[in-house]
């Protein structure tokens, strides 16, 4: 029972030790993305990603076939994210209130 007492509080301190660590490195990432501009570029940039991989993975793996019906499709795709990152950008300049 004493060994099992042990153990649970090594685990109880490996998880206070774990969420302080896990503090310190949001603090990190809070500090560069000190702006919401940068935020949202990078939530922009990420959505691009995740979409390019899908159709990359889709065509590499043939699970989708990927011809001239799916061009409007990235058209579309690329045009909201255009303005997006506009709306992003005229959001910033606009005087905080």
């Amino acid at each position: 029972m004493n060994q099992l007492v042990c153990r649970w509080a090594d685990c109880a301190n490996f998880a206070v030790l774990f969420v302080a660590g896990r503090q310190q490195s949001v603090m990190g990432i809070q500090s560069y993305f000190e702006s919401d501009l940068r935020f949202y570029y990078a939530v922009g940039g990420f959505v691009i990603l995740v979409f390019i991989s899908g159709i990359a993975v889709s065509a590499i793996l043939e699970l989708a076939v990927i011809d001239q019906r799916l061009i409007p499709l990235i058209i579309g795709f690329f045009l909201f994210m255009f303005v997006y990152f506009i709306s992003v950008s005229v959001q910033a300049l606009e005087p905080d209130s």
